[in-house]
């Protein structure tokens, strides 16, 4: 069960959550933040149960149940801001549904904004007259961020805000070991996601070979590795793109943490270059700039030009 999983990673999540269902304060709109992507989803997904299922906290196994942990259920909607960046015409859309008679018997709508902060501030607009100005008194939303201060102060205003604590690394790290997976795999699935079956997606795949190629050119040889990403990374598929350079600004920027710390106990090539490195230049401002770049990722169509500006910048500060 979900709800066991939540009490024990995220004790005062759950509290929180429970008391609300308990006491009938359930507000009408959330905001769950934090870097625990699928944690916060899936706490989503209980609270969305709950707040539809006959029982007064989800029992996760009922056709209900069931049906909005597949995102199967009528009344609930789900925008996806990592995939893709949302548009003011997707909450339109949104709107002009949940204006509608319920499909459902229970008369609760929900919808639920993973990665909220990657709206376009057309989407954010609509959004906030949505919240503001709701169709009828049983729509529920939820919203998830990894960074609440790229969502609209206007909108946070109107939520209640519930924060999740990052997660134990070394926990996820071990549990993936056990389960046989590579160590270095294990390192960097437990910092994107923390799911063994995500090592077989291409996604992934794609991220890990082109951090390779970064680490291999790093410092010295940036232009070449920028040659290479545009050749061999890019084209695949455009959504494919999109998550492929977010995982490899995520890995980049764990990379570029490791190396400022001397990281260099994980994995037979990544520790061995970690050490062999012979740095001379300022390693937080490449951190920033990997994390500047990602969160360019879903405001604009244009990947390539994310990718070299990262190599610019990065030559800037490396040439200091």
């Amino acid at each position: 069960m979900f709800k066991d999983i939540l009490k024990e990673e995220q004790p005062i999540v759950y509290r929180t959550l429970i008391n609300a269902l308990n006491y009938q304060h359930v507000g009408h709109a959330y905001i769950f933040c934090g870097r625990n992507d699928q944690t916060m989803l899936d706490a989503a997904l209980f609270l969305a149960q709950s707040i539809i299922c006959d029982e007064n906290i989800a029992c996760e196994t009922c056709d209900t149940c069931q049906r909005i942990k597949n995102f199967n259920y009528g009344d609930l909607l789900y925008l996806d801001g990592r995939a893709n960046t949302i548009k003011k015409e997707d909450i339109t859309s949104l709107q002009q549904q949940f204006s509608k008679t319920a499909l459902e018997p229970n008369g609760n709508k929900i919808y639920i904004i993973n990665h909220v902060e990657n709206a376009s501030d057309g989407a954010l607009n609509s959004l906030l007259k949505f919240l503001e100005e709701p169709s009828s008194n049983n729509i529920y939303a939820i919203f998830i961020t990894n960074n609440i201060y790229q969502v609209l102060p206007t909108i946070v205003s109107r939520c209640e805000i519930i924060q999740f604590r990052p997660d134990d690394i070394n926990k996820v790290f071990n549990n993936l070991t056990n389960q046989g997976i590579d160590e270095i795999d294990s390192y960097f699935l437990s910092i994107l996601c923390k799911d063994a079956s995500y090592q077989e997606m291409e996604e992934y795949q794609l991220a890990y070979v082109a951090l390779e190629r970064f680490i291999k050119d790093f410092p010295n040889k940036l232009d070449d590795f920028l040659l290479y990403y545009q050749l061999e990374i890019f084209g695949k598929d455009k959504d494919l793109d999109l998550k492929v350079t977010i995982n490899f600004f995520d890995l980049v920027a764990t990379f570029i943490k490791d190396l400022s710390i001397g990281k260099n106990d994980i994995g037979s090539w990544y520790g061995k270059k970690i050490a062999e490195l012979d740095i001379n230049f300022s390693l937080a401002k490449c951190l920033l700039i990997a994390l500047q770049q990602k969160d360019k990722c879903n405001k604009t169509n244009n990947l390539r030009l994310i990718i070299d500006e990262f190599i610019y910048k990065l030559q800037e500060v490396t040439n200091e």
